[in-house]
């Protein structure tokens, strides 16, 4: 006890010492300062093994924990605010090459993130519940589309272009290769209903179209025509 009593107490000198030497900095010596320190950073992380690299996330991880958890609703604003300040500074200074990396980078993250969550949740789903959240999702996402203006259609589909293009230019061989298998057994069981006449080839097929599946032709669909080259949907129209 006294140990960890004499180590907490030099950790509470040492941020005092650290916090009215800061108090005492110059704008630009602060903006030196943090250079510096992210050259340091930088060069020290590029000697980083994988194990080494996962070691340092998961002990700053715990360190903010702890930090953020004491904190005072003012103490956490003014972090915010100045976290917000750091960032603005270092990105006024980055190149397009450091800034097109840092977004990458940043997209890897938010991707294995998301990723190991839906992962989590998604494999302790029954059948039913993954079916009642895929309605429920394409319900949302028809219900948003239908109220969308032109414009707003048009943005939503450059954006998500650009974040694919981000994800994928961040991907690793192994998990390009595994998302177009994926990709591929989908459209081969998608096929295999097909031929099979099994209905659940139109679940969904509004958001996963399969181009080489014809699905006017198929069996169980309600495409149908009067004989006179007049589809039974256009009939419905002219008659309303």
């Amino acid at each position: 006890m006294p140990r960890k009593q004499d180590a907490e107490l030099r950790r509470q000198e040492q941020a005092e010492r650290q916090a009215a030497f800061r108090a005492s900095e110059t704008p630009s010596q602060r903006q030196q300062k943090r250079l510096e320190q992210t050259k340091r950073q930088a060069a020290l992380r590029a000697c980083e093994t994988p194990s080494q690299s996962q070691e340092r996330r998961l002990e700053q991880a715990e360190r903010q924990a702890n930090l953020r958890a004491s904190e005072t609703p003012s103490q956490s604003q003014r972090r915010r605010l100045e976290q917000l300040k750091r960032q603005a500074t270092l990105r006024d200074t980055e190149t397009p090459a450091q800034s097109q990396q840092r977004r990458l980078e940043q997209a890897e993250r938010q991707g294995n993130l998301a990723e190991h969550k839906l992962s989590t949740l998604r494999a302790t789903e029954t059948l039913a519940q993954s079916q009642q959240r895929l309605f429920e999702q394409a319900e949302r996402q028809a219900a948003l589309r239908a109220a969308e203006t032109p414009d707003e259609t048009q943005h939503r589909l450059i954006e998500q272009a650009e974040r694919q293009s981000t994800i994928r230019a961040s991907e690793t061989p192994e998990r390009t290769q595994a998302r177009r298998d994926a990709n591929a057994q989908l459209q081969a069981e998608r096929r295999q209903n097909f031929q099979r006449n099994n209905r659940s080839i139109f679940n969904d097929a509004a958001f996963n179209y399969d181009p080489l599946i014809d699905y006017k032709n198929h069996r169980l669909s309600c495409y149908r025509t009067d004989g006179q080259g007049v589809s039974i949907s256009q009939r419905f129209k002219m008659e309303r």
